[in-house]
Parts: C-alpha cells; sequence; structure tokens
C-alpha cells in the first residue's frame, strides 16, 4: 500500500480492515509483510504492534534481503537452461546477462519494483 496514494488515515482503515476481512474470511490470521526501507514503514511497525493479537506473524525484509532472494530465484531459473526472463526491457538468457545488468534491476531503496518481470520457458 505503499504507492496507492493514500493518506494515513485511509491506510490505517484499509490495514484494519484487512485484517478483519482475513479472520472471517479465512478464519485464519494474517501474516503481515513490509520492507523496513520503505517511507511508510513506521506506520506498518505500529500497526501491526497495535493489532497484534489479530495478527499470526510479521515478516519484515529490507531492500538487501529482497535483492539477495530476487538474484537467488533468477540465477537459479536461469542457470536451468530453460528460462528467459524479460525484465525492465532487458532479455535475460544467462547468469552473465544477469550479473551484467544487475544495477538496472535490482530494488532500490525508492521503492521501486520490478512489476515488469515474465518469465518464458523455452
Amino acid at each position: 500500500m505503499t504507492n496507492t496514494g493514500l493518506n494515513e488515515k485511509q491506510k490505517t482503515k484499509m490495514f484494519a480492515e484487512i485484517i478483519q476481512f482475513v479472520n472471517q474470511k479465512d478464519n485464519e490470521k494474517p501474516i503481515i509483510c513490509y520492507n523496513s526501507d520503505y517511507k511508510d514503514a513506521e506506520l506498518w511497525k505500529r500497526l501491526s504492534t497495535e493489532f497484534r493479537s489479530e495478527i499470526k506473524d510479521i515478516e519484515i525484509s529490507d531492500v538487501e534481503k529482497d535483492n539477495i532472494a530476487l538474484y537467488k530465484n533468477m540465477s537459479e531459473d536461469l542457470k536451468t537452461g530453460m528460462a528467459e526472463i524479460n525484465i525492465r526491457g532487458l532479455k535475460l538468457k544467462t547468469v552473465k546477462d544477469l550479473d551484467k545488468h544487475w544495477n538496472k534491476i535490482k530494488f532500490t531503496k525508492d521503492n521501486e519494483s520490478n512489476e515488469k518481470i515474465t518469465f518464458w520457458d523455452k
């Protein structure tokens, strides 16, 4: 919800409604995940504490951890030789391609996302 254009009050309301919905619909407490590097991290931390009794767990990531996971997953797919990754207009066919373009692909603290990732099986 970081880039939704919602203000803090609206995000708080939506957070509470989502937790309530999951608790009622699935009869299970949700796991809250947020990135500690992003601008609204303090809001998610505060809300997670406030609603702790209605939450199963909290997972906090950061840009470095996200990049390690992204690189690992992408390199494993490329190592198979059975996949091609298209991201930000780049076609990656090998780990060498991934390494060459990594600085253009990785997450940053500016909350950029890699929404345009597509995987193609050969």
